[in-house]
């Protein structure tokens, strides 16, 4: 009687232990899972923020082009304008032109 005792105890301790193994398994593919997901949330936000980033950049890269663009066809209509255009050599406002459209030489 006491071997069908000590194995039936066994066979307990064996079912406890078991069921305490896939429990614990269970609960920590879950735990592995939500660390997952949450691992990867935060890369899709700091990608997004990269993005985010980028398009503010290339909107004042484009605005900056613009500007550039609009203050080089305001210099190119003043050179038309100048009466002494059509002479070989620079003068004066000629040369003030040139340095405002790309700075004086140091």
């Amino acid at each position: 009687m006491t071997g069908w005792l000590a194995a039936g105890a066994l066979a307990v301790l064996i079912a406890a232990t078991g069921s305490a193994y896939l429990t614990g398994r269970s609960h920590g593919a879950a735990a592995e899972a939500a660390r997952q997901l949450a691992d990867r949330q935060r890369v899709e936000r700091r990608l997004q923020d990269s993005a985010d980033e980028i398009a503010t950049r290339a909107a004042e890269l484009e605005a900056d082009r613009r500007r550039i663009d609009q203050l080089a066809q305001e210099i190119e209509n003043e050179a038309r304008k100048d009466p002494a255009g059509t002479r070989a050599g620079i003068d004066a406002a000629g040369m003030q032109r040139l340095e405002r459209r790309w700075g004086s030489a140091p």
